[in-house]
């Protein structure tokens, strides 16, 4: 019995150990990630994964601001937005009231983590 434990004891913990390992050299993913992965990708695209904003204005130059609002889990409004230039392709992002990590790990360490564009 006491083999038996040992066989399945040892794997376990060699996973453990290598999981340790490479977090070692990832940060967590943040909102500013996300938002800016966004950039110079068409707001189609967006809106398709997103949905309707919950806002939108249209500058006189043809540029739009979308705007996404949703509460949080302690009732706060998050609000997240976004620039579109006037060929339809997102330039910039700001967010505010909204939870900074994700919770997914996977970012390689030394990659800074982008700053807002509007």
């Amino acid at each position: 019995m006491e083999v038996k434990m040992k066989k399945i004891i040892v794997p376990i913990f060699l996973g453990l150990v290598l999981a340790g390992c490479a977090a070692l050299n990832e940060r967590r993913e943040t909102l500013n990630d996300v938002m800016q992965a966004w950039v110079g990708s068409n707001e189609s695209k967006l809106v398709a994964r997103w949905g309707a904003p919950s806002s939108s204005y249209q500058n006189r130059d043809g540029s739009t601001v979308l705007t996404w609002k949703s509460i949080t889990d302690v009732g706060g409004i998050c609000s997240k937005t976004f620039a579109v230039n006037a060929r339809g392709i997102i330039t910039g992002w700001s967010y505010n009231g909204c939870y900074k990590h994700t919770g997914r790990m996977g970012i390689p360490l030394g990659t800074p983590i982008p700053e807002s564009t509007l």
